[in-house]
């Protein structure tokens, strides 16, 4: 139990010290000083500050598909639920990027972060197929559903991408706009119907 605590305290301060001054310029023995413990227990835990890193990308990474998890059983239309996942994905993994000056890591380390993005993928398109599955008509139409939601994480991720090189992209207006088009949104309907979907 007190494992645990000594190693969430250390994740907590990193994560404040990255989001204040940047991954590069924070020392392991930075945060062992604000976490009032010494320098030999950080690395009992972690072996670098890398690993730090890495972890609280991975706690970033699974309490969003938690958040999603929660949004699946949600009593909305399936059009609501599509768009406030990509809405928390983009805002959430923006965010994330900023604060932690992501955008600066040297290569190496920025291609682990875009591996463990990847390794949830498999996760994140099979709630969006499980949201999207009441969209569509009856008969094999498996195949269209999961390349839909292929589509949708894909369209996120190029959101994404837009706001690295212009932080002023109206991309919620976007997002709604490409998401009606995308799900066949009729506006006289309460909901969306996918009656074909030419790719």
């Amino acid at each position: 139990m007190m494992d645990d605590q000594i190693k969430n305290t250390i994740l907590d301060v990193a994560l404040k010290l990255f989001q204040r001054f940047g991954y590069q310029k924070t020392t392991v023995e930075e945060i062992s000083r604000e976490a009032q413990i010494g320098k030999g227990t950080v690395y009992l835990y972690f072996a670098s500050k890398e690993e730090i890193l890495l972890t609280l990308i991975q706690n970033f990474h699974q309490a969003m598909i938690e958040e999603w998890i929660k949004i699946v059983h949600k009593n909305w239309p399936p059009d609501k639920k599509i768009s406030i996942m990509l809405r928390s994905n983009i805002a959430d993994i923006q965010k994330k990027r900023e604060e932690m000056s992501l955008a600066t890591l040297p290569p190496r380390l920025l291609q682990s972060v875009i591996k463990m993005a990847e390794s949830t993928r498999a996760q994140r398109l099979t709630l969006l197929a499980t949201v999207l599955e009441p969209l569509f008509q009856q008969g094999n139409h498996i195949a269209v559903r999961n390349k839909m939601a292929s589509v949708l994480l894909d369209f996120a991720n190029n959101i994404i991408f837009r706001l690295d090189m212009d932080k002023n992209f109206p991309w919620e207006e976007f997002l709604d706009d490409s998401l009606e088009l995308l799900l066949n949104k009729s506006e006289k309907k309460e909901k969306p119907l996918v009656t074909k979907v030419m790719f």
